[in-house]
């Protein structure tokens, strides 16, 4: 089996690395307030040796959306205002291994999904023969493809933290977190690089068959323009994405952020150029594609292709299963009120303390660790 994220949650704990941040600069997942389902990536964007699942939509209210907007071009007066707070900051996040644990993965909004969709359709200009049924699946493809590839970058910063952690036996991710990205988000502050970064890495990587290959190639440079529209009006850091577009430029940002990691300063004094020996070392530990999550308000139909949704269980009654299956017991260790099990020959779980419900993101990473693949395959193997 390959890396799981129990194996990089003990070792976090045995640096003192693993616990919530001082300050959050994010909103989490809040199983009160929404469903959360696990995105069918196959079902969504098709693979390369079949057509896609995801066409013929039949959403009427979702279509008038469409056709509302449909060829509007830019926003004007009031609306400039709600199409351009429709952006990562607000419809998506990603929660970091270091800071959520097993909960961690990334996270969009599945309504700002739908506006976001005909926000794009306004630069889609208005032809006879243009139909907005079947514009639909494709939009809401490029909608979701533009926050969720933002959130994989910061994904991918986390990856390049925990490599320096193990290489360099040093930690660095939440040094990098309290002393560059934090001060940054104040009032005061410029803005995270990283945010322009990841914003800038969502335009560049648009056009990748992963996301994009049943999507018009016109519709893939509509979404750029609608992108590059919203950047200048996105907050401190998110903003300055239009400087990193390019490949130099992209690139010079890319490993000024990986020595602002490294050395836990805004301004590090390593010549950024030595990079260029090391190009790989942020990428992805987890392959992100079985991790995300749309989020729909709580007794909402999905819009997007996802996999059932896992019965509820306890926490108790997790942990008995676990017990009793693997041998698993409590050991001490588990910040705040999350519980540490620990089991001869299985990964160290982290499990949030006295939930009646623990929520579908927590499951899946419990199975993961455990070798399922399907988080009710899991639960209807331990008994839970």
């Amino acid at each position: 089996m390959g890396l799981t994220v129990g194996e990089i949650i003990e070792h976090l704990e045995m640096e003192g690395e693993f616990g919530p941040p001082r300050t959050s600069g994010w909103p989490s997942y809040n199983p009160e307030e929404y469903d959360a389902y696990l995105i069918d990536w196959r079902g969504l964007f098709g693979t390369s040796n079949r057509e896609p699942i995801f066409q013929g939509i039949d959403d009427p209210e979702l279509a008038d959306w469409i056709g509302a907007n449909l060829g509007a071009g830019e926003p004007r007066g009031d609306d400039i205002h709600s199409v351009a707070d429709r952006r990562p900051e607000v419809c998506a996040w990603y929660q970091p291994i270091h800071f959520f644990g097993h909960g961690w993965g990334i996270f969009v909004l599945d309504d700002c999904v739908r506006r976001i969709a005909g926000d794009i359709a306004r630069w889609v200009p208005r032809r006879g023969g243009s139909s907005v049924w079947t514009l639909q699946a494709p939009l809401l493809q490029m909608a979701f493809a533009s926050l969720f590839l933002h959130e994989a970058f910061h994904h991918k910063t986390e990856s390049f933290a925990i490599r320096l952690d193990v290489t360099e036996r040093t930690p660095r991710y939440r040094s990098y977190w309290g002393s560059v990205y934090e001060p940054a988000t104040r009032p005061k502050g410029s803005g995270p690089l990283e945010e322009a970064l990841a914003n800038a890495d969502s335009y560049r990587r648009l056009n990748e068959p992963a996301h994009a290959r049943y999507v018009p190639r016109d519709l893939i440079r509509i979404t750029r323009d609608y992108m590059t529209w919203r950047f200048p009006l996105d907050p401190p850091g998110y903003s300055a994405a239009t400087s990193y577009l390019t490949n130099e430029p992209n690139r010079a940002g890319q490993n000024l952020l990986k020595s602002q990691v490294q050395e836990g300063t805004a301004k590090p004094f390593r010549a950024i150029s030595q990079w260029r020996m090391a190009p790989n070392m942020n990428e992805c530990l987890f392959g992100l594609s079985s991790d995300i999550w749309t989020l729909v308000k709580r007794g909402g139909t999905p819009s997007l292709p996802v996999f059932p949704i896992y019965r509820p269980v306890s926490t108790l009654k997790l942990e008995k299963a676990l017990k009793e299956t693997y041998g698993y017991s409590r050991v001490k260790g588990g910040k705040g009120s999350h519980v540490k099990l620990k089991a001869t020959g299985h990964a160290t779980l982290i499990l949030p303390g006295d939930r009646k419900d623990l929520s579908p993101v927590v499951l899946k990473g419990i199975a993961g660790d455990l070798g399922f693949r399907d988080p009710g395959e899991f639960l209807a193997a331990v008994g839970a």
